[in-house]
């Protein structure tokens, strides 16, 4: 150990649990602003993601709360006239650091459970989704109680003024509950895989899930990582400085399942953006369209205007022509519509055309290939 390192993670811990929650806002207030206003309809998924959300902001801003009494620094650098009671109160803030992290880690991941119940009909798949949703929900129990109760009296886990208290290494149970963590989150990245590719969608669209569950698959790598951490903390004196690595895991994991369980939720906003897009072009033809063919029936009426005085005045008064032999008025309306459409100028212009035909033709070509491919909202809701 070097007395001498003066370094801080202070930094991180403040660049980490800032883009933490400006990610788990974006992405938790866009799900919601599609579901109300696109879809029209709120899932058991949107209901779980809104208690995992609060439970991550609680996460991170107790570890901010937790810098001012040491967190990031070496325990040799603490300037403070009692350093005990500042790891006591440290201690106390990673207690409920915990306890925030593992309600944020159970309520994503029953958010994912709920989301695969509700898309995929296959059996198997749906007995393996309850049974991890059974051992998640135990694992949240057992971690909220292992925690609070892990000396008696309660209050010895951080005051170390109680002498003859009963206790045991909190260390010991986080190795187990990592484990089991690491296995729920393995089970929740590939067990979907075999039935999405067994789903009428288009290639495509399955490579991009497939992709999906691998960034979703950077929650266990955090893990794992926090797994080999705990090692650490159980034979060090400098408390302050390698608590952040497996806090910065644990809000790690739980913005990423956040922010991926909420991604196929924003899906419905991307398409009506793409095909929005697509109609700007048909508006913009249709109302050239509009304008042209006002411009020809304008065009038009003058024109017939101009045919009907040139026909008078070739019959001349009376109704005679001017070899003295009578015209009628049926005849003097089809000389007058036969001069009028013979007169009618062409009003659209080449260039106008042109462009419209490029659009349609192009509109036509992308109307054929969504057509043929069924929408996803016809085989299931996301």
């Amino acid at each position: 150990m070097d007395f001498t390192d003066e370094s801080t993670r202070r930094g991180l811990i403040i660049a980490l649990n800032a883009a933490a929650m400006s990610l788990i806002l974006i992405f938790v207030s866009v799900r919601f602003a599609v579901r109300l206003c696109i879809t029209r309809r709120f899932f058991l998924d949107d209901i779980l993601i809104c208690f995992a959300a609060p439970f991550t902001f609680g996460l991170c801003i107790t570890t901010l709360f937790a810098l001012r009494y040491g967190l990031g620094q070496h325990v040799w650098n603490m300037r403070s006239s009692d350093i005990h009671n500042d790891i006591s109160h440290l201690i106390q803030l990673m207690l409920i650091d915990h306890i925030f992290g593992s309600c944020a880690t159970t309520f994503t991941k029953l958010s994912i459970v709920a989301s695969y119940l509700r898309i995929f009909p296959y059996r198997g798949l749906r007995i393996l989704m309850y049974a991890t949703a059974a051992v998640t929900i135990a694992l949240f129990v057992a971690s909220i109680f292992t925690t609070i109760f892990q000396c008696m009296p309660i209050a010895a886990a951080w005051d170390f003024t109680i002498t003859n208290a009963k206790c045991y290494k909190l260390v010991d149970y986080l190795y187990s509950s990592t484990a089991v963590n690491i296995v729920t989150d393995l089970i929740l990245c590939i067990a979907p895989l075999p039935c999405l590719w067994n789903l009428q969608l288009p290639r495509r669209q399955k490579v991009t899930i497939s992709a999906l569950f691998f960034v979703g698959g950077f929650a266990c790598v955090a893990s794992i990582v926090r797994l080999t951490v705990f090692d650490q903390l159980a034979n060090t004196i400098d408390y302050t400085w390698e608590l952040v690595s497996s806090v910065a895991c644990t809000i790690a994991e739980c913005t990423i399942g956040i922010c991926v369980v909420s991604i196929p939720a924003i899906r419905p906003l991307v398409g009506k953006m793409s095909v929005l897009g697509k109609l700007a072009p048909t508006r913009v033809c249709s109302s050239l369209s509009k304008r042209t063919h006002r411009s020809d029936e304008t065009t038009g009426q003058e024109a017939c205007a101009g045919g009907y005085e040139h026909a008078s005045s070739t019959t001349g008064d009376g109704g005679e022509s001017q070899g003295g032999e009578k015209v009628t008025m049926a005849e003097r309306g089809t000389v007058v519509e036969m001069e009028t459409a013979a007169s009618r100028p062409r009003c659209v212009s080449v260039a106008v055309e042109r462009r419209c035909s490029t659009v349609v033709d192009r509109m036509s070509e992308e109307r054929d290939e969504i057509c043929a491919v069924p929408p996803a909202s016809a085989r299931y809701s996301i």
